[in-house]
């Protein structure tokens, strides 16, 4: 036995008008609205993220900068110290090497980024370091022992410190 489904037309005009209208009209608009909405949204997100990720990277390379132009303000200040100048003009001065371990030892407790601090003479000898770390821990035996009698004359850096260029490395002890 077959069933049969009528399907009701309305037959005023105007509502055929009507829903020939929204089904012309309104189902191209409905898809194209989802379309712009789905396609917008993805890329404002992407933009969002791309745009916050180089804000991160250029505030983060700004903090480097700063933090590398403090050393070397730093180096700038400890080359006019008077417990450094008087240690270097005079390195057989009984209290001159001892004064300068001393100032470089709060140097590095007030500063905290400091390790360790070196001073060297124009001959690339190590004249003084700090005697312990920012926490007041002594350093070890190791880098006490590497330290006395260090000659980096012939390093490339202190090369270009004697001409008076900027120059920077990493000295790792440990």
């Amino acid at each position: 036995e077959r069933r049969i489904i009528k399907i009701t037309v309305p037959r005023s005009i105007s509502t055929q008008l009507l829903l020939a209208v929204l089904f012309a009209a309104g189902l191209p608009f409905a898809g194209f609205v989802y379309f712009v909405v789905d396609v917008v949204e993805r890329r404002i997100t992407q933009e969002n993220v791309e745009f916050y990720l180089q804000s991160k990277a250029g505030d983060l390379a700004d903090k480097i900068n700063l933090a590398i132009e403090e050393r070397r303000r730093d180096l700038v200040l400890w080359s006019t110290e008077p417990a450094a100048v008087a240690a270097l003009r005079d390195p057989g001065e009984p209290v001159a090497i001892p004064q300068l371990k001393r100032t470089l030892d709060i140097f590095c407790k007030l500063k905290v980024v400091y390790r360790l601090l070196v001073v060297f003479d124009r001959t690339g000898r190590a004249v003084a370091w700090n005697p312990t770390d920012p926490q007041g821990s002594d350093h070890s035996p190791a880098i006490q022992k590497r330290l006395d009698g260090a000659d980096v004359y012939n390093s490339s850096w202190f090369q270009a410190a004697l001409r008076g260029e900027k120059s920077g490395v990493g000295w790792h002890l440990d």
